[in-house]
């Protein structure tokens, strides 16, 4: 119990400080405009990593999963520019 407790913590440390550097790149790296694939990417996997925060942390549902959704589609967009891209 206690050992699956000290889990749930380092996995919500990790995924926070991963959200954390990727929202450091975005605001580094970032512009205005969302159409730069290194913006894209930066902002789903920050929304991915608190999507997983969510998850651990077992708050509202709904929450979840707007938020796994909105973390695709921002992968897809920047898949699709990326591709476009090249």
């Amino acid at each position: 119990m206690m050992k699956e407790k000290l889990e749930n913590k380092i996995w919500i440390i990790f995924c926070a400080l991963l959200a954390l550097f990727h929202i450091g790149l975005l605001i580094y790296f970032g512009n205005p405009d969302m159409r730069g694939t290194i913006t894209v990417f930066n902002l789903a996997y920050a929304l991915i990593f608190i999507t997983a925060i969510i998850h651990e942390v077992k708050l509202n549902k709904i929450l979840f999963y707007v938020m796994a959704v909105l973390s695709l589609l921002l992968l897809i967009y920047g898949s699709f520019f990326t591709e476009i891209l090249r």
